[in-house]
Order: structure tokens, then C-alpha cells, then sequence
């Protein structure tokens, strides 16, 4: 009894600390408040270039790997998109396998866990409930006791281990509505942690599915099939030429992306492009294996006809769509938040009082965040030079001056 007093006087004090707010006044315009709401997130990256005179697109492996098939011939045409010739890589296809295997088991036991820890809060849940009603019928009993007391039916002591009883049972009920708030933050830490860790499975099971694809060489562009000299049992390294598809009067863009960039933009990807006022839209055909001066080229095939209405030599800039999420929670990005984690905002809980709050950031792009679902109808202060302090709380005067 004695331990179940000191540590709720702990929590106590504990709990009071928490609340002894710092608080201050800060001025906050009106649009730096944004609403976590439903919409379609796309991460796109920008990106710079011209348009060059496609004579011939080269065609090479982008993994390394055996050729088991060939199916074109020099010579023959092919359309874009069309099988040139197949590899095989035990490496590649098992390291895809296995993080299938491993996204599809860490998605289970991740669910289970989650799962338990809710059946963990729901008993805690039961458990207060019961606590309460036990600490009510004892409230109950003390007043019935003094009623009695007064007209001499039960003795002074039988009064007193009635009082006792009390005491306990409010005790308990107070143990167990901490034990309900613990469980119920373990039960959201044990979500957020399987949401990270789903985020980076996903990411990996996306790296190796597209090296298992780049297995099947395909055509960048429709043409005739030059310079083709493979033969069935071959070795091709990652990178190598294998051919060159010749295609006349038509164009593509080669445009440049960072080097930090490079890493997420892969074969088929869609691309915007801006010429002059005119704007059209492409699909990613080839990324340099290398970078030069920091950037890495990535080639965009046009579509047909782009030749008559555009010429070589003009500047574009481009837009790659990297990720495309439906129905995704997001939200305005704050400057300081450039990567998906758990990140500390400010969030609006009242009409003028911001504290700090954890948010889960499962992806950002150039001006918005996806965070997780939980965090819906939630209002932010985005604006700021950096995260807020743990535990802090502000009076927020709100603005329309810009």
C-alpha cells in the first residue's frame, strides 16, 4: 500500500510539473494556421533541361545480371515499352522475395503487437471502471456507516474500517486510471513505431521490386534496333550498352535532378514539362548510373508527335512524380520538417493556446507533409524557424496583418 501511494504521489507531482506553464504571448497571422485534412500528396522533384534530337536512345541493363532470352534482333522495330531481351540474377530476385517476405511479416507481427497493446488498454480500461464503481459503493458505505453511527447501530470502529475501506478503493481507482493513460500511450507508441518501421519495409520492397523489373530490358523509345550483338548466356554488368534504338524527328528531354534526388526517381516514373508557356507531360525512360558535378541526367521520353511543336535546344523544366498517395492526411509543411520521422509542432488546442505535440511524418514534398491518419482535423502553427521545445505552451494572438 505504502509503494501504490509514493508512486501515485510521484505521478502526482509529476503530473503537476507538466502542467506549471511557461506560458507566453506570441503574435501569429491567420494563415499560420493549417489544417490536417484529407487530400491527394504528391512529392514531386524539380527538375531543369533542354530537349535534345533523339537519333538514337541507348538501351542499357540496369541491373547486373545473365541473359536467359533474347527476343529483338538488330533491325527489327520495336515499340516503347517492348521486351528487348530478359536476364536472370538469382540475387536480385531472392533479395526481392525476401523483402516481400519480410514487409508482409513485419506488417503481421507489427498488427499483432499494435493489437495487444489495445486488448492490454482495454483491460486496463475494465479494470478502472470497476475500480470507480468499487470506490463509489465505499463512498456509498462511509455515508450509510455515519448515518448509523449517529443513532448508535454500528460502533465507532466498524465506522472507521468502513472509512478505510474507502480510502483504499479510491486509491485503487486512481491506480487504475493510470494504469488506463500508460496503456493507451504504449498502445500509440507501439503504432507509431510500426508505422516507421512499415515506412522504411516499403521503401526497400520498392528498391528491390524495381531492380527484379529492370531484369526485362525494354525499349526506351519505338524505333529500329542498331549496334545489338547479345547472345543468350552472356554477362551484362549494371549500366552496360546493350543497343541503340534509332527513331528520326523525334525529341526527348534530359533534364538534371540532385544527386540526393537521384535515388528515388526510377524507369516510367510520369514527368511535367514546361516549354516556353506550353506544357506537356512524359515518362522517365533512363537515369545516369553516375553524377557530374553533383546533378545526374535523367532522359524523358516525349510523346509522338512532340517533334512538330517543339524543336531541340529549348529549355524545360520538369516536375517528376515520385510518390502519389489518395486520400493521404496531410498538411502544410513547416520549413524545419524535411524528412519523414517524428517531428515536434505547435497544435492549436483551444481558440488562442498552442503546446507542443509529436507528429508522425510519413512523407513531405516541396510545400506539404503526410502524417498519419490519427492526426486528422488537427490545426498546426507551420510557420517558424524551428521545432518548438518539449512541454511548451503559448498564448497565440492571431493577426490578419501579412
Amino acid at each position: 500500500m505504502a509503494v501504490i501511494i509514493g508512486a501515485i504521489g510521484a505521478l502526482i507531482v509529476s503530473g503537476l510539473v507538466i502542467r506549471r506553464w511557461a506560458i507566453t504571448s506570441i503574435p501569429v497571422q491567420e494563415t499560420a494556421v493549417a489544417l490536417v485534412q484529407r487530400g491527394t500528396f504528391e512529392h514531386r522533384i524539380t527538375a531543369t533541361g533542354r530537349l535534345e534530337a533523339l537519333q538514337g536512345a541507348q538501351v542499357v541493363a540496369g541491373v547486373s545480371g545473365r541473359v536467359e532470352r533474347v527476343v529483338a534482333a538488330r533491325g527489327t522495330s520495336v515499340a516503347a515499352g517492348e521486351t528487348i531481351l530478359v536476364q536472370s540474377n538469382a540475387d536480385v530476385v531472392i533479395a526481392a522475395l525476401e523483402s516481400e517476405r519480410l514487409a508482409l511479416r513485419a506488417a503481421d507481427e507489427a498488427r499483432a503487437d499494435v493489437e495487444r497493446a489495445q486488448v492490454t488498454a482495454a483491460e486496463a480500461r475494465k479494470r478502472a471502471a470497476e475500480a470507480a464503481a468499487d470506490a463509489s459503493d465505499a463512498a456509498r458505505a462511509v455515508v450509510e456507516g455515519d448515518t448509523l453511527l449517529r443513532v448508535q447501530l454500528i460502533s465507532v470502529h466498524d465506522a472507521e474500517r468502513r472509512r478505510e475501506k474507502h480510502a483504499a478503493a479510491v486509491l485503487r481507482a486512481h491506480a487504475e486510471s493510470l494504469s488506463v493513460i500508460m496503456a493507451d500511450r504504449d498502445a500509440e507508441r507501439r503504432r507509431a513505431r510500426a508505422a516507421r518501421e512499415s515506412t522504411v519495409l516499403e521503401s526497400l520492397r520498392g528498391q528491390y521490386g524495381r531492380q527484379a523489373s529492370e531484369l526485362t530490358v525494354r525499349a526506351p523509345v519505338s524505333g529500329r534496333v542498331e549496334d545489338f550483338e547479345v547472345q543468350p548466356g552472356q554477362w551484362l554488368t549494371s549500366g552496360q550498352a546493350i543497343a541503340r534504338i534509332v527513331t528520326a524527328g523525334a525529341l526527348i528531354a534530359r533534364i538534371q535532378v540532385f544527386d540526393a534526388d537521384a535515388r528515388e526517381i526510377g524507369s516510367g516514373q510520369p514527368v511535367l514539362l514546361r516549354v516556353d508557356r506550353d506544357s506537356l507531360w512524359g515518362t522517365v525512360s533512363r537515369v545516369a548510373g553516375a553524377a557530374r558535378n553533383g546533378q545526374v541526367d535523367v532522359e524523358v521520353q516525349l510523346p509522338r508527335g512532340a517533334g512538330s511543336t517543339f524543336r531541340p535546344e529549348q529549355s524545360v523544366t520538369g516536375e517528376i512524380i515520385v510518390r502519389r498517395m489518395e486520400r493521404a492526411t496531410m498538411v502544410r509543411r513547416p520549413p524545419w520538417i524535411t524528412s519523414p520521422g517524428v517531428h515536434r509542432v505547435l497544435c492549436l488546442k483551444g481558440t488562442d493556446v498552442a503546446e507542443t505535440c509529436e507528429l508522425l511524418v510519413v512523407a513531405v514534398s516541396r510545400d506539404l507533409m503526410a502524417v498519419s491518419p490519427p492526426y486528422l482535423g488537427w490545426r498546426l502553427l507551420v510557420d517558424g524557424n524551428g521545432p518548438p521545445d518539449a512541454g511548451t505552451h503559448v498564448r497565440v494572438s492571431f493577426s490578419k496583418e501579412p
